[in-house]
């Protein structure tokens, strides 16, 4: 709210200019015939979580890194686990339909 009423903190002058990140080669998406059983898992269990019938390409660019992507997956479950994660959710749904 103070944002809005007036200027807050201190303007020092300088001016960090944004670098726009390059990708010449886009990433390796892991093809369900090449996953490990592991990975393949992974993505089971995420269709149920979040009732989808499809791995997205994000997730498929980090199965390239299956130590990472177990690491990841499994901390992402406990974050969705968390009854702080379905508040969230519930009132970004409340927020959404009042703004629509």
């Amino acid at each position: 709210m103070q944002a809005f009423e007036g200027a807050i903190g201190q303007e020092d002058g300088r001016l960090d200019l944004g670098v726009h990140a390059e990708f010449p080669v886009a990433p390796q998406l892991v093809k369900d015939e090449e996953a490990p059983a592991t990975i393949l898992h992974i993505w089971d269990e995420r269709r149920r979580t979040f009732d989808m019938g499809f791995v997205s390409d994000e997730h498929r660019a980090l199965a390239a890194w299956p130590g990472f992507y177990e690491e990841y997956w499994r901390a992402l479950k406990e974050l969705l686990r968390s009854p702080l994660y379905t508040d969230c959710q519930f009132r970004i749904g409340e927020s959404a339909g009042s703004l629509a």
